[in-house]
C-alpha cells in the first residue's frame, strides 16, 4: 500500500492505532510528528504489516525516537507472559528496514504457522547511527536508548515476559554487534543474541581509524580501550557470556570486520565453553537479500521460537530439511538448563 505522508494522512491512519495500542494512556500529538515517523523509516515509501508505532519522549537524547511493534494476533490467555524480542537496525538505517527489507512481519507469521514460535512481541527501535552504544563524550546514550525502550513497553504492555530465557536481542551489521555486545553485557535482561554479520569494532578501527561514525563514538584519536570495553569478542574473552545462548550469520563475501570478526567471535565463544552456532552463508555480501535472506530470517526464528516454548508441553516441531530444525530438537535437555553447556557446532546452508 503506497502512503503519501501528511499531517491529515498520519493522524487518519495511526491515531487510531495508537488509541487502541495504548488505551488511556495514548501517545501525545508528537507521535503524528513527520520527523518521528522519519525515525521509524516510514515518512516515505510503503508501508507494510500489522505494526503499531509509538514515540519516545526521553530527555537523554534531544532527538526524536520511535518504536515498531509486532504484538501477537493470538489473545493473551490467563496467567500467560509473551515472550520479546528487540530487533536492533543497521547504520544508516531504520525500524522500518525490517518490514521494507526482511519482511519480518511475514516471516513471524509464517513460522508461527508452523508451530514453530509461539505469540511473541516484536519492539523494532530506532538508534539512529548511534551504534547501540554509549559514547565516549557521555552526551549519546545510544546503548541505554534500548533499554529506555524496552522499559517503554513493559509499561505498556505489561504481560511481556521478564525472563532472560524469554527475552531475545537480534540485528544486522551495527545491529548485530550491538545486540551481542548488550547481551554480553546484560545477561539479567537477554538469554538469547542472534548477531547477523556483526561488526568487529577492533578490526574496523584499526583499518579506518579515522572514519567519522568512529571517531564520534570513541573519541579523536578513537580510544582503543574503550573500543575493546565493548567489543563483543573481547568481552567473551574476559569471561562473558555464561548461559547466553548466540546464534551468529556472516556471508563469505563480506569485508574482513564482518567475516574474520564473526570468525574469531566464534572461535573465542567456543574456547570458552559458550553456547554459538555460526552459519556461513556462501558469497553472501552485505546485503538483506544475500547474507539477511529470508532463510536466515526463518532459521533464527525457529531457534528462539524452540526455547522460548514451553518444553514440557510443546508439540513437537515439524522436520524438514532446516539444519537448525534438525539441531535444536537434541538440545531439549539442554534448554531446561537455560542453554548450559550445550553442544558446540558450526553449520553451514546446503
Amino acid at each position: 500500500m503506497k502512503v503519501h505522508w501528511t499531517v491529515s494522512t498520519c493522524a487518519a491512519v495511526f491515531l487510531p492505532l495508537l488509541l487502541l495500542a495504548a488505551g488511556a494512556d495514548a501517545q501525545t500529538p508528537r507521535a503524528l510528528d513527520p520527523d518521528v515517523l522519519e525515525a521509524c523509516g516510514l515518512s516515505h515509501g510503503e508501508f507494510t504489516g500489522d505494526v503499531q508505532i509509538h514515540a519516545l519522549e526521553w530527555s537523554e537524547l534531544n532527538r526524536p525516537l520511535c518504536s515498531l511493534e509486532i504484538l501477537p494476533e493470538e489473545a493473551l490467555k490467563p496467567g500467560e507472559t509473551w515472550p520479546v524480542v528487540v530487533l536492533l537496525h543497521g547504520l544508516r538505517g531504520a525500524p522500518a528496514d525490517w518490514l521494507r527489507f526482511a519482511h519480518i512481519h511475514r516471516r513471524i507469521r509464517e513460522i508461527q504457522a508452523e508451530g514453530a514460535l509461539p505469540p511473541t512481541v516484536f519492539l523494532l527501535p530506532t538508534g539512529h547511527n548511534g551504534y547501540w552504544t554509549n559514547w565516549a563524550d557521555g552526551k549519546h546514550p545510544y546503548r541505554d536508548l534500548v533499554f529506555a525502550y524496552l522499559r517503554d513497553a513493559e509499561r505498556r504492555i505489561p504481560a511481556l515476559s521478564r525472563d532472560p530465557a524469554r527475552r531475545a536481542i537480534a540485528g544486522i551489521s551495527m545491529g548485530g554487534f550491538g545486540a551481542v555486545s548488550i547481551a554480553l553485557e546484560h545477561p539479567e535482561e537477554f538469554g538469547i543474541a542472534v548477531g547477523m554479520s556483526p561488526t568487529d569494532l577492533v578490526i574496523a578501527t584499526e583499518q579506518q581509524p579515522n572514519r567519522k561514525v568512529y571517531r564520534r563514538i570513541f573519541g579523536t584519536p578513537v580510544d582503543d580501550a574503550l573500543v575493546r570495553s565493548v567489543n563483543p569478542r573481547d568481552l567473551v574473552e574476559s569471561g562473558q557470556g555464561r548461559g547466553l545462548v548466540f546464534r551468529l550469520f556472516v556471508g563469505t563475501a563480506e569485508g574482513a570486520k564482518f567475516t574474520q570478526g564473526t570468525r574469531e567471535l566464534a572461535d573465542a565463544m567456543r574456547a570458552n565453553a559458550l553456547q554459538v552456532d555460526l552459519t556461513e552463508i556462501e558469497g553472501g555480501k552485505h546485503t538483506w537479500d544475500s547474507t539477511w535472506n529470508a532463510q536466515t530470517h526463518r532459521d533464527w526464528l525457529r531457534q528462539i521460537g524452540y526455547m522460548f516454548r514451553n518444553l514440557d508441553d510443546a508439540a513437537p516441531i515439524p522436520q524438514s530439511a532446516n539444519p537448525v530444525q534438525r539441531m535444536i530438537h537434541g538440545w531439549k535437555k539442554v534448554m531446561k538448563a537455560h542453554g548450559q553447556n550445550a553442544p558446540q557446532r558450526t553449520m553451514r546452508p546446503r
